[in-house]
């Protein structure tokens, strides 16, 4: 029986290689779109009518409650879930032969709604929620837009490849497993689980320091 295979134009994914974050021009380009959904969520956010801007607010704050009033385990599950979302997005267009421009979509959608949060927080509670927002938000925000612009890169990789094998019926020779692709986003996911700890515990610590909501 035929083992279960993908074909990646690439080297072989190697564990040992996961943290050797290289700056190709693929990366340049996730992270100019990351860049680019920060800034218009910032923008936007702060160009919308008062109303608007307090919904988006009153949207944010009611989530940062709720997760305050969760148990220490809940909290920190709620927002592993959110960045894990991401990932298995990642992680699912990347066998989808023409994922490449929804792969490029998920950098920007972070982006924006981390620029839409600095932008509530300061709206609402001034330097003292951008403070919060800095110490609570940021280390989650960067490890979670770290972890997926290293995720997307290999899912487009992988992307192109399938792209390339509907288009011209050939594929490359190296060949890896459905397991050893597994296995490589299984610890990408641990960066996640450490965020997210980080995340809980400036909640937990900040919320009530600050008088935030």
């Amino acid at each position: 029986m035929m083992k279960k295979s993908i074909v990646i134009k690439a080297n072989r994914l190697n564990l040992k290689n996961i943290n050797k974050f290289k700056f190709d021009k693929v990366v340049i380009i996730l992270s100019s779109v990351l860049i680019c959904g920060l800034i218009l969520g910032i923008f936007t956010s702060s160009r919308l009518l008062k109303s608007d801007n307090n919904v988006l607010c009153n949207l944010f704050d009611s989530f940062l409650f709720s997760c305050s009033k969760l148990s220490f385990i809940n909290c920190f599950f709620t927002y592993f879930l959110i960045s894990l979302l991401f990932v298995f997005f990642a992680f699912i267009l990347g066998f989808c032969a023409v994922g490449t421009p929804a792969l490029c979509l998920l950098p920007f959608v972070l982006g924006l709604i981390f620029g839409s949060s600095i932008c509530c927080y300061f709206t609402n509670y001034g330097l003292t929620g951008f403070i919060f927002c800095v110490l609570g938000n940021i280390p989650f925000y960067a490890i979670t837009a770290a972890t997926l612009l290293k995720c997307c890169c290999e899912s487009m990789k992988m992307s192109v490849e399938l792209f390339c094998v509907v288009i011209n019926g050939r594929a490359s020779k190296a060949c890896y497993s459905l397991r050893d692709i597994a296995m490589y986003y299984c610890v990408m996911c641990l960066p996640l689980l450490i965020g997210s700890i980080i995340k809980t515990i400036g909640i937990k610590l900040f919320i009530g320091f600050f008088g935030i909501i």
